[in-house]
């Protein structure tokens, strides 16, 4: 069952000045007070953007949300009243919007929408299997591809949907479980992290539409490679992975000549890690979290190909740890890196700000925007790229977690909010959140 809803535009706004000197406009809010909408999920389709958003104040009320630009609606109530649908992983495919939901109290399933049919469930139409728990989901050729569960018959494996009808790949044969994740496209296939069971543990696998294939043991015997936190760059897959010598360190995948260790960033022994991970190719170089094992902690770290070099980029954290050791609250952990307009935005914690938006040239990093001003952070996260503004979900400590977005040239930065309210009890309403700062390209904090 589905419903469709759609809303007028409420605007309310004020503005409040920061010590950055920002301007900040709240025009509306999906879920009225500090609760926050939990907007995440931002996905582009037939022109619109749409996301997962929750519009009860003590529930958890998760449906299908979209921004047209101009307002804000409700694109589909899966399941009527306040428990929600439980909605992820959306994903575009074959002109239609799918993603995992739940109707009733039965377990999450795979759907799809579109703006003329609305939600419906796709159905299973496979007498061998009967998928649940939809996740990952990823179009791939004439194919939508997710790990799904058969808890009666494969476990939990690569599924597929061709528009008529589900089918498994079952990695690891009969009642065990693969458990596929982290699926990316390189090289013409699939690529994802599995178990077959045929002892080698977790390791690198493609799928090319018909043929599967374990390309790594990295860590030959029993133990996994577990290779994690997968990126193309020049050419070359490249992970966080283990071979049983170094701890979790950087590493690629070469067609033609296979896994090779390219940087112990922590030398010493299998207890000894860098582990690399949100990794991002920009400008010409790999950038990633990592922990140095000097002090810093989990900063901004890049490799060079051409001068097959990995470091330290920015310390972005630099308050001292407490005595004793490192502390999770004295390094930055940058991840979300997503490339906009020339620059590489990112989530960082800097010890003072909180976790919020900051961004590099590939010469310095700075914080673009203290959205929750002071020291807890908006914990910024899931950018999306709609009609030439870079959208995110943040909490500006007014309204929790909702919608936003930046656009402008590269010299020039503008910030603002786009947040959707209920009209009244009855009717879900809409609106927008808005803030503005400039800054110089050079006069970064």
């Amino acid at each position: 069952m589905w419903r469709f809803a759609m809303v007028c535009l409420c605007v309310f706004s004020f503005s409040v000045a920061t010590s950055q000197a920002v301007t900040y406009e709240r025009i509306a809010d999906i879920n009225p007070g500090y609760g926050g909408g939990g907007a995440g999920g931002l996905t582009v389709y037939d022109g619109d953007l749409y996301f997962i958003a929750n519009n009860v104040a003590h529930g958890s009320n998760n449906e299908l949300w979209k921004w047209d630009g101009a307002a804000v609606s409700q694109a589909a109530e899966i399941r009527p009243g306040d428990e929600g649908s439980g909605i992820n992983s959306l994903a575009v495919h074959d002109g239609k919007l799918y993603f995992s939901a739940r109707d009733d109290n039965s377990t999450l399933e795979l759907w799809s929408y579109d703006p003329v049919a609305g939600a419906l469930e796709v159905p299973d139409n496979s007498p061998a299997w009967n998928p649940q728990t939809h996740a990952e989901l990823i179009s791939y050729g004439a194919n939508l591809y997710f790990r799904a569960t058969d808890f009666s018959t494969v476990g939990t494996e690569l599924g597929k949907y061709n528009g008529t009808s589900q089918a498994v790949i079952d990695i690891a044969p009969g009642p065990g479980t693969s458990y596929p994740q982290g699926f990316i496209l390189y090289n013409g296939a699939l690529h994802f992290l599995a178990n077959s069971g045929d002892g080698a543990g977790s390791e690198l696998f493609s799928y090319n539409g018909a043929a599967l294939a374990r390309l790594t043991d990295i860590d030959p015997g029993l133990d996994a490679g577990d290779p994690r936190n997968m990126a193309v760059y020049d050419g070359d897959l490249y992970f966080s992975a283990k071979d049983g010598v170094t701890g979790n360190e950087l590493w690629r995948y070469d067609p033609a000549t296979g896994p090779e260790l390219v940087e112990d960033i922590v030398p010493g022994g299998i207890y000894d890690s860098g582990n690399p991970s949100n990794m991002t190719a920009y400008d010409g170089k790999l950038y990633f979290s990592a922990d140095g094992g000097s002090g810093a902690g989990n900063e901004l770290w890049r490799y060079d190909v051409v001068t097959d070099t990995a470091a330290l980029f920015w310390n972005i954290n630099q308050l001292p740890p407490p005595s004793g050791g490192e502390d999770p609250e004295h390094e930055s952990w940058p991840s979300q890196f997503f490339e906009y307009e020339g620059l590489l935005y990112f989530a960082a914690d800097d010890g003072v700000h909180g976790r919020e938006l900051w961004a590099t040239d590939g010469d310095t990093a700075w914080l673009v925007l203290d959205i929750y001003a002071g020291q807890y952070g908006s914990g910024v996260g899931g950018f999306c790229i709609y009609d030439g503004g870079l959208y995110f979900s943040a909490d500006d400590g007014q309204t929790g977690s909702e919608v936003g977005y930046i656009q402008g040239e590269y010299t020039q930065t503008t910030a603002i909010f786009r947040i959707p309210e209920p009209a009244t009890l009855a009717m879900l309403g809409c609106g927008a959140l808005g803030a503005l700062v400039s800054r110089r390209r050079r006069n970064r904090v």
